[in-house]
């Protein structure tokens, strides 16, 4: 997968204007019109709500995406006899079901990390935005604090607006990892 370098101050600053296009005396009312977004991620409130265990999903294939995706399918349906549970025997035999469940999805993720031990899960998460959200915003950055490049030390001039994007980015991943 081809991934952006860095986004450098001095990359921005070439570029930005580009992307904005000169604007006229005569075409500064329309130009306010056109703001141009940055949108900025938290990467690390994602990775912390997302957990270890689903962030290295992102990393499997489409076949254990499958397989992972069935076994929760399998759970959903089990947990849903809980209501149709009329003695203990039928309750031993959805609490034996669910074990199973658990357990093979434990095994296919300890199979898969194990595999994929030396990935790194923020540079992963990275390719993930950048696949599903360049096309829509054009420069994302790390909105960290401390980490952003639209700091008052760092930009003189700028006719840009900033987007936080995390709850969106959050909410497409949680779709992806679940298969929904």
């Amino acid at each position: 997968m081809k991934f952006c370098r860095p986004i450098t101050l001095a990359f921005i600053l070439v570029t930005l204007p580009n992307l904005l296009s000169p604007v006229s005396a005569q075409d500064k009312s329309s130009a306010s019109s056109k703001t141009f977004i940055i949108a900025t991620v938290q990467l690390n409130r994602i990775s912390s709500q997302i957990g270890s265990q689903e962030m290295a999903v992102l990393g499997a294939s489409e076949e254990l995406k499958q397989r992972l995706r069935e076994i929760a399918k399998e759970e959903s349906a089990a947990q849903s006899k809980i209501l149709q549970v009329k003695d203990e025997g039928d309750m031993q035999r959805l609490q034996v079901e669910l074990r199973v469940l658990a357990e093979k999805k434990r095994l296919f993720m300890q199979a898969f990390q194990t595999s994929n031990s030396g990935r790194n899960q923020q540079k992963q998460l990275k390719e993930f935005i950048h696949l599903k959200f360049s096309e829509k915003y054009p420069v994302i950055v790390n909105g960290e604090s401390g980490n952003s490049f639209m700091s008052s030390y760092n930009v003189i001039s700028c006719r840009a607006e900033t987007k936080d994007i995390t709850d969106e980015v959050f909410a497409v991943l949680q779709s992806e990892i679940r298969g929904e």
